[in-house]
């Protein structure tokens, strides 16, 4: 959890338009981080874990969002609550 007491989640998509969607969908019940690369999102989570839920688009340029997944768990297993595919 963070400072405010509420759970961070994060998301991952390679379209600003959806992560934007994604934002205000949750943005009032968690603090949301976005990235636009998988690159980025594993970047989020050395810096901003832990959080409690991460949301990856399948297709994104750099690598699929399985294997973005896996490589969050596999790098910081601990900081992340549950990852559904």
């Amino acid at each position: 959890m963070n400072d405010a007491g509420r759970q961070r989640i994060l998301i991952v998509d390679d379209e600003e338009g959806i992560l934007e969607t994604l934002g205000f969908t949750f943005e009032d019940e968690y603090e949301v981080l976005t990235a636009s690369s998988a690159r980025r999102g594993l970047e989020l989570l050395d810096e901003k874990g832990p959080v409690a839920a991460a949301i990856s688009d399948q297709r994104m340029p750099e690598m699929t969002g399985v294997d973005f997944l896996t490589q969050v768990y596999e790098r910081h297993p601990s900081k992340i609550g549950r990852a559904h595919v």
